[in-house]
């Protein structure tokens, strides 16, 4: 193993210094402003993006919660349908009613 002087010793780390500077400035680069524009339109489209989904996200909620209701209220006119059903049919007895002319007719 080789002694170095001090002098030598000195050179050395003022040459790793000068070297690590030079490396720090070739590792910096500065991009252009096409480059930036494009980093900042892309940018501008995602945050649009997420808004937007954002906004999706609550209409679908509401959307469900409208659902939700449609789908009560089917049912309870399904229910009372049938409960109708059954109160002519204690009343009239089996048979077919025509809609149209409101004619009932008995089945026998």
């Amino acid at each position: 193993m080789a002694v170095l002087t001090q002098d030598e010793q000195q050179k050395l780390e003022a040459h790793r210094a000068q070297k690590a500077q030079e490396k720090q400035e070739n590792s910096t680069i500065k991009f252009s402003t096409e480059e930036l524009n494009s980093i900042a339109k892309i940018k501008q489209s995602y945050d649009s993006l997420t808004l937007r989904m954002g906004q999706i996200h609550f209409e679908l909620k509401s959307l469900d919660k409208e659902k939700d209701n449609v789908e009560h209220l089917f049912n309870k006119n399904r229910d009372e349908e049938v409960q109708f059903a059954q109160d002519l049919t204690a009343k009239y007895g089996k048979g077919s009613l025509d809609i149209e002319t409101g004619i009932f007719t008995p089945s026998e």
